[in-house]
């Protein structure tokens, strides 16, 4: 009966063995898990003072004030430009008018 003793205390041991690896086993799973839980909780969490739809719309206000100085001031540089370019017309008129004068007067001589 002695073998059979030894037999069941051997088998004990091989079960509690598998036991025991099987709780490490489920440990270090859980334990895994639990990293990556902290990590993605660590990337969505907001750490910073203002919400970032705010910040977005914020950018958003100051590119439509930019593009609306852009279009004024391209408007008022467009009407420099027109302005002077009916300035240069004028003049060269006056130009081409004092030279015919000229050039008849010469030719008259």
């Amino acid at each position: 009966m002695a073998g059979g003793l030894e037999l069941i205390g051997v088998v004990e041991v091989i079960v509690a063995a598998i036991t025991a690896g099987s709780v490490v086993v489920v440990a270090l799973i859980s334990n895994r898990t639990r990293q990556h839980a902290k990590a993605a909780r660590e990337e969505l969490q907001n750490d910073h003072s203002s919400n970032i739809r705010h910040d977005i719309d914020g950018l958003g206000h100051r590119l439509d004030s930019i593009v609306e100085w852009q279009t004024e001031h391209s408007a008022a540089s467009m009407r420099g430009h027109r302005r002077t370019t009916r300035l240069e017309v004028a003049t060269a008129g006056l130009l081409v008018g004092a030279l015919a004068s000229t050039i008849i007067r010469v030719a008259r001589k």
